[in-house]
């Protein structure tokens, strides 16, 4: 029965790291940040060896077409 559950939860954790990547907060609004366009912020830092500013990932966010919704 454990190992059901530990199965279960595997598959839904599994599922929901690849339906995004993370939240970021923009004035008021919460931004979903999808597996492609995370993987785009960390080559660009990655790239320039250090961390991109919140502006700099809102930007990189929105301009790959991100929805943005109401807190």
């Amino acid at each position: 029965m454990k190992l059901k559950k530990f199965s279960l939860s595997l598959v839904l954790i599994s599922i929901f790291a690849f339906s995004y990547a993370y939240y970021i907060d923009e004035n008021g609004k919460k931004v979903t940040v999808n597996r492609n366009q995370a993987n785009i912020i960390d080559d660009i830092e990655i790239k320039e060896g250090e961390a991109l500013s919140q502006k700099q990932i809102i930007n990189i966010v929105n301009d790959s077409g991100s929805g943005i919704e109401e807190l």
